[in-house]
Formats: C-alpha cells, sequence, structure tokens
C-alpha cells in the first residue's frame, strides 16, 4: 500500500508526525492543539509505515521529524525512531505498553469476527475513563459511529496481526535522547504500571501521568500543559 498522507503549516519550527492507534484513524488527533506543523498519514499499512516515513519526509524535506505515537502508534513511532535516531528530533510516545499479551489479541480477532460493530462498541466505551467526560462525548459526536461503519473485518484484524509481533524495546530507545511518554493512570488498556517499567529502563526519557485520564489523555484539556 502506497501512503497517503496531509500536511498541514501552521507556521512552527517542528513538524509532528502522528501515528494513530488501533480502530482509529489521523481524525482522532483533530482536537489536538501542539505547537508544531502537523504530519498526518491517512492511509497506511502498519507493517510498512517505518518504511515509508523517509520518502514522506523527503518529499516535504524535512531533514528531522518530531514523532507522536499513540497505543499501537506508539509501537510505530519507536520503531522508526530506533531505525533512524539522526532523523528524529523528538519521540513522544502515549498510552505504551511493552507489548500486548498474544491470547488477548485472539480473542480481540474472534469477536471481531463475530459480530464487528458490538465489539468496537464495547472498545471505544472502555478507552475513557469516568473522568474523561470531555473527551468521550467529542469522541461520540465526531467519531464513533463514523469508526464503526469504516472499519472492515480484514483492516482490524491486520492491525492486531501487526500487534502481536510489536514490542517496544527500553535497551534499544536507550539511544535516544529526547523521549516523553504521557500515559493515563487509569488506562485499561495500556496499565500504568506496565508503563512505568518500561520507563524506568529509559532513564532519559521523561514520564508524565495524567492520573484521572484513560487511554486517550490527548483529549483532556490538561494534556497540552502537561506535554
Amino acid at each position: 500500500m502506497r501512503p497517503k498522507f496531509k500536511f498541514i503549516n501552521r507556521s512552527f519550527n517542528k513538524t509532528l508526525f502522528f501515528l494513530p492507534g488501533w480502530a482509529t484513524d489521523y481524525r482522532i488527533f483533530a482536537p489536538l492543539d501542539l505547537d508544531y506543523n502537523y504530519i498526518f498519514p491517512f492511509e497506511f499499512s502498519p507493517f510498512t509505515i517505518s518504511q515509508d516515513i523517509p520518502g514522506i519526509l523527503e518529499s516535504l524535506r524535512i531533514k528531522k521529524v518530531c514523532l507522536f505515537g499513540w497505543s499501537m502508534g506508539a509501537f510505530l513511532a519507536a520503531d522508526y525512531a530506533i531505525k533512524n535516531p539522526a532523523l528524529v528530533e523528538e519521540l513522544i510516545m502515549v498510552s505504551i505498553r511493552k507489548r500486548f499479551p498474544l491470547q488477548a489479541l485472539s480473542e480481540i480477532a474472534e469477536k471481531i469476527k463475530f459480530n464487528k460493530r458490538a465489539y468496537l462498541h464495547k472498545f471505544y466505551s472502555e478507552v475513557f475513563s469516568p473522568y474523561d467526560t470531555q473527551g468521550l462525548n467529542w469522541f461520540k459526536q465526531a467519531l464513533e459511529k463514523y469508526y464503526i461503519d469504516k472499519f472492515n473485518k480484514e483492516e482490524l484484524l491486520a492491525g492486531l496481526d501487526y500487534l502481536k509481533g510489536a514490542r517496544i524495546s527500553a535497551r534499544q530507545l536507550s539511544a535516544l535522547e529526547n523521549i516523553k511518554v504521557l500515559q493515563g493512570g487509569l488506562d485499561t488498556i495500556c496499565p500504568l504500571n506496565e508503563a512505568a517499567e518500561v520507563i524506568s529502563q529509559i532513564p532519559q526519557a521523561e514520564f508524565i501521568c495524567l492520573k484521572n485520564c484513560g487511554h486517550i489523555p490527548f483529549l483532556n484539556p490538561e494534556f497540552k500543559d502537561r506535554l
């Protein structure tokens, strides 16, 4: 798949390449107002995006990029940063864990095959904490129905297949200098203690916990101030 992307020049000095999580796309980042130019990939394969990013940056004449990877996107961002450390100005990972359990991923795949719509509805309800009312309300109005209609079983299962082999290696990330990890304290998808364990092995990384947030902390108004 040849990746398609959108570049938004917001008149900042640095450019942020967004990588979304499973069962979402670039639209999940729409409420964010960060001090960067934006690159949104809106059609890509998780298996090849790390090989595609250099060509995208070259076409935009960007030498070094900042990466914003959320959930599945954090694995993608880490993979690219590990392979291209000299081309990465900043690595921002949101809602991470070392790996997803294979059994859990297999169970999700069976639920998707049985009733995609029912599972996605349940999944989207679980990514918000009881305190994430603003983010939840926006998501339900702007994206939930669209996502449930948009994603087909093949796309969702391919994402799960990618996650079965995805890992965040603290040892390999130790070579990078500018790393931030932001984690929701009430994240049930990527538990806080597992993220903290990964970060404990990357001493140069800045670890920021948004204690009342769930799996999508960047939809919380507090996120920009903490970043």
